[in-house]
């Protein structure tokens, strides 16, 4: 079984793990606790992912839009303009 995201109705859909999820749930706690400015260690302890790992998501639930980030030039920390919670749904598929 292969789980995705899928967001606004199935417009936009992207192939993703464990790690994925994780650091897209963490997001979703700082951004209900009203935190904006997230620094790379504090997501890396909340989610349990990598660097790397982290970087590789945020760039690509940026992509499909599922959040916005402002000033990621930082190397220590970024601001998260926008998460989209109301339409991203996570679901396994056979195929």
């Amino acid at each position: 079984m292969i789980q995705y995201i899928s967001t606004n109705g199935g417009t936009h859909r992207l192939q993703i793990n464990d790690a994925g999820k994780a650091v897209y749930r963490s997001l979703e706690w700082f951004w209900k606790g009203r935190k904006t400015q997230i620094s790379y260690g504090e997501l890396t302890d909340k989610s349990g992912c990598s660097l790397n790992g982290i970087k590789f998501w945020l760039r690509a639930l940026s992509n499909i839009g599922v959040i916005e980030i402002d000033d990621e030039s930082s190397y220590l920390s970024f601001t998260l303009k926008y998460i989209e919670r109301d339409n991203v749904e996570f679901f396994y598929s056979n195929f």
